[in-house]
Parts: structure tokens; C-alpha cells; sequence
């Protein structure tokens, strides 16, 4: 999901002229909202006309699935101001804003079902190869009490390199009856019947995933079930290529005849593709595919193609082949960085500056490795949620009394390559986090040898961070970037590192939750 905005219209006017207006709080319930959005979310109070605030749900909440929005009810509850015997309180409506990308839907290219002396076979079986109510049906009986079908070759389309699957499920559509005939004496007491059971088994992701899913039984009508392969490890599409499930059906207790009807498995993915990528193949091999390329070819006296760029082209791994003629102005302003230029550009006569520009001034391009490391422990927890034995050290909460203080250390940093072969000259600590209510400050501590910010004293201030209304109600930052520390970092030090972070709560006012 892309988007999810809540968009609430209201007005508060105090009772008399100058008196507080009401305050206002909207809570959202329901079985799929996250915590940091259970909580009583504050509005800015609006007098003298109609104003919306919006709730972005998916910065604020984390929300990532419309799924997640089933159930939803809105509270939107208002207070008169302290001291205000009246207030005037106008909600004009609430209304969600939706925007999300619909699935890629696979569906498998082969099926098949066999019948043994001990087990029927669903007939039409390449009728299981779609969800469209067309259906592949098992009779099963007691000599044969059960039945399955096997579908596999998912056409499955390649992703593009780098691509990041949001979201990847099974859907399987069927429909389970039980069809034992009634005794035939009134005065029998009929035996207690279900429905047959049907379950899923997924092979092929070399993953968890590769197992037997039970799935629930639907009596008279169609019903859809879904197995939900990324939260069992499926994280790339080559997990996908050679996915394969066996649909099974099974007689139940009490019964002697049922039918079971498939009507389809299909893949679903939901996935993002990297808005830039690394060039790879032809690009980088050789002068034949230039990354970027202009050509003469179709010029004439009177017309000629024209290839402007006010900046910078950066394609160190690639080729760069540029072909114009009677250009009277500069093609790039700011230079070109490519592994291959090829130049073939006439100016016009009387044109005498260049055709590519430098930049002024000195430009420093400077690159740095991706390494991202992450603490392995936690210790020395004082008022934050310890995390459950061989959990990662990720998140954790805190609830503070009013002046009271939670801190924790994180520590045990792996050095992965290239930190452990040569010096530092760029750190950065990332550190995502919220604080709610009367939050009063949050420290963070950095020990390692010839730290210049280790101990109470020295620590750094970081920014409270509250989940509040101004004119965009629950704007959560992106993990805030904070330097570790002034001086020279070598990679030696980051063995002993550490990070201790410390949250206090106001003096006597409540109380403040802080997430870490």
C-alpha cells in the first residue's frame, strides 16, 4: 500500500470570545492497527472555519496492507478546553484516501490428478489452472476417501533485477460439501458429519514455506484461502521459479461421500522495482550499447536532432556516445563521467565555446560502501521492554512515570568487510524512533576508545520525536541520522563500541512512552 491518508474536517470555537477551544483526539481501533496508532492521536484545534488535518497511516502506523484496514473504526472525540463552560464543536466528515498497487496475479501452466485403487482424482483437472468458478471436481466415498490435484510451471514473469516483493501469497478458491445420504430409517439418529478437509501442500521455494498448509472448509459456496508465502521466507522472485503445490482433499468423520471442488490456485506478488538501478551487460562490456546515445543520422540542411543536459552525466561503468552537428550551444553544462565517450559533435559556424561544459569549480564525487551494522545484545535495561529470548535487538518499548528515566546499552557490533580492513572516514547512527505524551529528552551515549562522546556528560541530544497534529496529524521522520562522534574513527574501534540511549519524562507530569 502506497497510501492511506485520513482525512478529517472539523471546527472548534470555544463558548465565549477568547476562551480555550475544545481539544480534540481521534483513535483508531481495530483487529489490524498497529500499536502506534491505538493511541488517542491529537488534533490542532481549528476556530472560525471548517479545517482538515490528515493522518498519513502508513508513515505514522506502518501500514502496509489493505488488509490491515478491515475492521477499522474511527473515534473522533472532543473535550472542552480547561475552564470553558461551553464549547462549539462542528465535524464536517472523515473520509480514507486509498492509493495502493494491485498484484501481479501467476497462475500455474500445468495439472494433473491421477486416481489410485484407494484415492479418487479430480476430473477437468486444467480447470484448477484459474480462479474463475470453473471448477475441477473430487467425488470421494469410502473406498476412495480422499483425492489431489498437483499444479505447477508458474508463469511466473522474470522481475526486474533489484526488484523488492512487498507482498507475495497463495489464493486457493474451493468449495467442500458433504453429500452423505440421510439414513434411511426416520427413526435412526443421524451421525454427527463434516465437511471433507482440504489442505495445501507447497513445494519447490527451499524455504519454510515448503510444507503442509492446512486450509478451511467452505460448505455451499465458493470460499477463498490464502497462504501467505513471504511470511515463511519467500523473499526473491528465484525463490518462485520452481513453486509447485499439491491441493488435497480428505473424507471427514462421519461421512461416506462428499465433493470437493477446486477452482483455482493462483500466486499473487506485490513487489517494487528499483527506481535506480546499476547498469549490467552490454552497457558496461563494451562501445557497441551506450547508456546514452544521440545520432546525426536523420539530420538535414534545415533540421538537426538536438540533445540538451543542464548538469552532470554520471555513468562511470558505462558508454557514452554523442553524435550532433551545427550545435550552437553547449550539449552538457557540467561534464561528463563515463568508463567509454565517444564524440562526434560539429559546431556551428561562428560557435567557438565548447560543446561539453566543466564545471567551475572543484566537484568531489566521493563513494561509500554499503555496511550496515547491527547490535547483537542488549544490556543494562532500565524501564524498556526487554526483547524475548533469541529475538533480534530491535524494537523495544518504554513507559515513564512522570520524572522518571529508561535507558539501555546496545552493543556486540559485527565488522563486516570492507570496516575491518581499513580506516573509517564516514559513521553514521541511525536510530529510529518515538516518543508520545511529555516526553522531556532522549541522550544517546557512544563508548569506543577515543570516543568524544561516551559517558552522561557528553552525550549527544537527540530530537524528541511525538506523534502529534499540526497541520499533518502523525508525521513520523524516517530513522533520524545523527554523527556518532568528532575525531577519528579506525576500524579497530568498533569492536568495543557501544550505544547507550536514555529517554527522561517531564517532572510530575504524568508520564511519556518511548520507542526505541
Amino acid at each position: 500500500m502506497n497510501r492511506a491518508l485520513l482525512h478529517v474536517a472539523h471546527r472548534d470555537d470555544p463558548g465565549a470570545a477568547g476562551g480555550p477551544p475544545p481539544m480534540v483526539t481521534v483513535t483508531l481501533t481495530g483487529p489490524g492497527i498497529p500499536r502506534s496508532c491505538a493511541t488517542p492521536q491529537k488534533f490542532a484545534a481549528h476556530q472560525g472555519a471548517l479545517t482538515t488535518d490528515t493522518l498519513d497511516q502508513v508513515v505514522a502506523c506502518g501500514l502496509t496492507d489493505p488488509a490491515q484496514l478491515t475492521g477499522l473504526v474511527v473515534t473522533y472525540t472532543a473535550t472542552r478546553g480547561a475552564g470553558s463552560a461551553t464549547a462549539l464543536e462542528q465535524l464536517d466528515g472523515v473520509t480514507l484516501e486509498l492509493a495502493y498497487r494491485p498484484p501481479l496475479s501467476v497462475r500455474p501452466t500445468k495439472a494433473s490428478s491421477t486416481p489410485t485403487p484407494t484415492a479418487a482424482a479430480f476430473l477437468n483437472p486444467k480447470n484448477a489452472q484459474a480462479i474463475d468458478t470453473t471448477t475441477s471436481t473430487a467425488t470421494l466415498a469410502t473406498a476412495t476417501p480422499s483425492a489431489s490435484i498437483q499444479l505447477g510451471a508458474f508463469s511466473m514473469p522474470p522481475l526486474p533485477a533489484g526488484a523488492v516483493i512487498d507482498k507475495v501469497v497463495l489464493r486457493i478458491s474451493h468449495q467442500d460439501d458433504d453429500t452423505t445420504q440421510p439414513p434411511p430409517s426416520p427413526s435412526a439418529p443421524p451421525s454427527p458429519r463434516q465437511p471433507p478437509t482440504a489442505a495445501l501442500t507447497v513445494s519447490g521455494t527451499g524455504t519454510a514455506c515448503d510444507a503442509n498448509h492446512a486450509l478451511t472448509s467452505h460448505e455451499g459456496a465458493l470460499g477463498v484461502d490464502v497462504v501467505d508465502l513471504g511470511a515463511c521466507g519467500v523473499t526473491k522472485g528465484d525463490q518462485l521459479s520452481k513453486l509447485a503445490v499439491d491441493y488435497a482433499a480428505r473424507l471427514s468423520t462421519g461421512s461416506t461421500e462428499a465433493a470437493d471442488q477446486l477452482d483455482g490456485v493462483e500466486l499473487d506478488i506485490v513487489f517494487r522495482a528499483p527506481s535506480i538501478r546499476a547498469p549490467s551487460g552490454c552497457p558496461t562490456e563494451g562501445s557497441s550499447c551506450a547508456v546514452l546515445k544521440s545520432t546525426a543520422d536523420a539530420d538535414t540542411t534545415t533540421d538537426h536532432s538536438r540533445l540538451l543536459i543542464n548538469g552532470t552525466v554520471y555513468a562511470p561503468t558505462a558508454a557514452v556516445d554523442l553524435s550532433m552537428s551545427q550545435v550552437g550551444s553547449q550539449v552538457v553544462t557540467r561534464g561528463i563521467i563515463a568508463r567509454t565517450i565517444a564524440l562526434g559533435i560539429s559546431p556551428a559556424a561562428g560557435y567557438l565555446r565548447p560543446v561539453i561544459g566543466i564545471p567551475p569549480e572543484p566537484v568531489l564525487f566521493t563513494t561509500y560502501p554499503a555496511v550496515i551494522t547491527k547490535p547483537a545484545s542488549v544490556t543494562g535495561i532500565t524501564g524498556f521492554t526487554p526483547p524475548a529470548p533469541g529475538a533480534a535487538v530491535d524494537v523495544s518499548d518504554a513507559t515513564l512515570p512522570g520524572g522518571g528515566r529508561a535507558s539501555l546499552t546496545l552493543s556486540d557490533y559485527a565488522q563486516p568487510a570492507p570496516a575491518t580492513t581499513g580506516p573509517l572516514d564516514h559513521v553514521v547512527l541511525q536510530m529510529a524512533h518515538h516518543e508520545e505524551l511529555d516526553a522531556e529528552s532522549v541522550k544517546v551515549s557512544v563508548d569506543f576508545p577515543g570516543s568524544t562522546c561516551t559517558g552522561v556528560n557528553h552525550a549527544l541530544d537527540v530530537p524528541v520525536i511525538h506523534i502529534a497534529v499540526t497541520d499533518l496529524m502523525g508525521r513520523r521522520p524516517a530513522p533520524h541520522n545523527d554523527p556518532l562522534c568528532t575525531g577519528r574513527l579506525a576500524a579497530v574501534s568498533r569492536a568495543g563500541q557501544r550505544f547507550v540511549w536514555c529517554s527522561t519524562a517531564c517532572g510530575a507530569v504524568g508520564g511519556a512512552c518511548g520507542h526505541g
